[in-house]
C-alpha cells in the first residue's frame, strides 16, 4: 500500500492552511510531511522530533494503536499552528486536556470519596493550566501592536502629551 499524497487546502474560516485529509489513518511519515508543508520546516527531522514530543507528551507511542496518535495529530493540526512555538504549546494543551479527562475517568469510576477528590483536585489544577496556556496563545497570536516614536519636535505655542489621551468629561 502506497502513501496517498496529502493536500493543504485554504481554510474558509481563519484563512490558514489545514489537512484535506481523505484517509482515516495516516502514516508518521505522512504526518511529518504535512507538518513540514504546513509550517514550512526546512527540516523534516524537527517534524519528526516534533511528532514524537506530541506522541509522548499526550501520554502516547509508537505502540499505541494508530487511530489514537492520528486523533492526536489531527487534533493537533486542526489548531492550524503557524510557527513552532504555536506548535509546541498547542501540544502541551492537548496533553494537559488529554491528562485531565483521564483524571476525571479515574474519579467517576473510585470508588472512595478521598481518591475521588484527589483526582478530581488535579484534573482542576490541568484545567486552569489548560486556560492559561490557551489566553497565552491567544495573547501570542494577538500581540499588541506598539508603536515607537524616536523623536518629537515642538514650535513654541505646541504641547506634547504623553500617558493616554482621552476625550474631556471622562
Amino acid at each position: 500500500m502506497t502513501a496517498q499524497p496529502i493536500s493543504l487546502v485554504r481554510s474558509e474560516d481563519t484563512g490558514g492552511l489545514v489537512a484535506d485529509i481523505s484517509n482515516d489513518v495516516l502514516s508518521l511519515d505522512q504526518w511529518e510531511g504535512l507538518l513540514t508543508r504546513q509550517l514550512n520546516l526546512n527540516s523534516p527531522q524537527l517534524a519528526k522530533s516534533l511528532l514524537r514530543d506530541t506522541i509522548n507528551a499526550c501520554g502516547l507511542s509508537r505502540q499505541s494503536p494508530v487511530e489514537d496518535i492520528n486523533a492526536t495529530l489531527h487534533a493537533l493540526l486542526m489548531l492550524q499552528p503557524k510557527d513552532i512555538l504555536e506548535l509546541q504549546l498547542m501540544a502541551q494543551m492537548l496533553s494537559v486536556s488529554r491528562q485531565s479527562f483521564e483524571l476525571m475517568g479515574l474519579a467517576a469510576g473510585s470508588l472512595s470519596i478521598e481518591n475521588r477528590e484527589l483526582y478530581l483536585g488535579f484534573s482542576t489544577r490541568l484545567m486552569r493550566l489548560y486556560t492559561r496556556q490557551l489566553e497565552t496563545l491567544g495573547k501570542y497570536r494577538h500581540k499588541p501592536q506598539v508603536i515607537r516614536i524616536e523623536k518629537v519636535t515642538m514650535d513654541g505655542n505646541s504641547q506634547a502629551v504623553f500617558g493616554t489621551a482621552g476625550s474631556g468629561g471622562q
